[in-house]
């Protein structure tokens, strides 16, 4: 039986504060999903926007949309320089805010291999950490504040978000975010944005000087996903007794199946490549689930 919604459901704005590759897009995805069923205005730029870099591109966006401020419910795309002043120009004082975060060795060895096949960050593996600023403590910074006066420490840090979502933990993540917000199962079936692809093979010792590099430069992103660790399993304890274990074993079996009956393509998609075979899951959704 998938977990029921309260009457008169009521989506609450959303704020999702992206992160680079820890799986930001999938989430966005599902995000802008949650926005188009249930009637929400996402904040959603022209195709070639990569980034929101100055609250005057937020005011550009405004304007291409065609909206006024407070008609903005969901802002799920990627930030230069957060300023929780900014946000709350467009959300107002009440929203849900959260962030996605990864281990920063498996981040870094995948920005790497990333910027081996678009042009981003192209340096040679020996200058790479020194200089791909974003993934030295990326996540840490990322998620600091610019309106406060002095940076906040991993443990505030974590506590300043009503939810940071886990990569490695992403289904229990995902079960913990319905919880919150009061959604339906199926609001969280996606499609993986991007996949894996190396046109580059590290030597073993040079995976090893890697290592040793993003650990050594890392202290505060390690002690952030110790933290968010600790709170995703303090929320967890708060469930109800078999709600993790119930839902996580339903939506890995959804999730399989539509990962076989939707492959991954960039033709439908919510934005750029932001929940993809959004049709496709929508008819899986209506041929194979009754309560929906």
């Amino acid at each position: 039986m998938l977990p029921s919604q309260k009457e008169n459901f009521e989506l609450p704005k959303l704020f999702f504060l992206k992160t680079y590759k820890v799986g930001s897009s999938t989430l966005a995805g599902i995000l802008r999903g949650l926005g188009d069923k249930y009637g929400k205005v996402t904040l959603t730029p022209p195709t070639g926007f990569i980034k929101f870099t100055s609250p005057e591109d937020f005011e550009e966006v405004i304007k291409y949309q065609n909206i006024t401020d407070e008609k903005v419910d969901i802002i799920c795309s990627h930030i230069a320089g957060y300023q929780s002043s900014v946000i709350s120009k467009y959300l107002g004082p009440d929203y849900f805010k959260m962030t996605l975060i990864r281990h920063p060795l498996p981040r870094a060895f995948s920005g790497y291999y990333f910027s081996r096949i678009r042009p981003f960050c192209p340096y040679p593996i020996e200058e790479w950490v020194h200089y791909c600023l974003s993934f030295r403590n990326g996540c840490y910074d990322t998620m600091q504040d610019r309106d406060l006066k002095q940076l906040l420490s991993p443990n505030q840090t974590v506590n300043s978000f009503d939810l940071v979502l886990i990569t490695e933990r992403y289904t229990e993540s995902l079960i913990v975010l319905m919880w919150k917000l009061g959604l339906k199962i199926t609001d969280l079936l996606y499609i993986t944005s991007k996949k894996g692809v190396r046109n580059e093979v590290l030597t073993e010792e040079e995976e090893k000087r890697f290592t040793e590099r993003i650990i050594r430069t890392n202290t505060l992103d390690l002690e952030l996903f110790k933290v968010a660790n600790e709170v995703l399993d303090e929320t967890i304890a708060k469930l109800p007794e078999n709600y993790m274990n119930q839902n996580k074993m339903i939506l890995d079996d959804m999730l399989q199946a539509v990962g076989i009956a939707c492959p991954f393509s960039k033709d439908d998609c919510y934005f750029h490549d932001h929940g993809c075979a959004r049709k496709c899951i929508k008819d899986w959704i209506a041929s194979n689930i009754q309560c929906y």
